[in-house]
């Protein structure tokens, strides 16, 4: 193990939201967002389907960025998923001073 990092990195979190689990929506979208005081360092975005259906790789993230002071995911669904799918978007904040 090698030395400890900066005290500063002790102060990041992370932020998760899901969009909601259904099967009525070929678009989603999901933002997460930093807090007051706290800018965006990274963040992430992840589809979760139910892979016992047929074609369940017909989902697709179609974005995972920056937005503003946060991230943002989109992902899209062809007309041949008939599963319940869902997003979720990660934000990594760092404190902005």
């Amino acid at each position: 193990q090698g030395p400890a990092g900066p005290a500063d990195f002790a102060t990041l979190y992370r932020v998760e939201v899901s969009s909601a689990t259904t099967a009525d929506e070929a678009q989603k979208t999901a933002t997460a967002g930093c807090g007051t005081d706290y800018l965006v360092s990274g963040g992430a975005a992840v589809i979760i389907v139910d892979s016992t259906v047929a074609n369940s790789n017909s989902v697709a993230l179609t974005t995972s960025a920056p937005f503003g002071n946060g991230w943002l995911g989109i992902a899209k669904a062809t007309a041949n998923y008939k599963g319940d799918w869902s997003l979720r978007t990660y934000a990594i904040c760092a404190p902005a001073n």
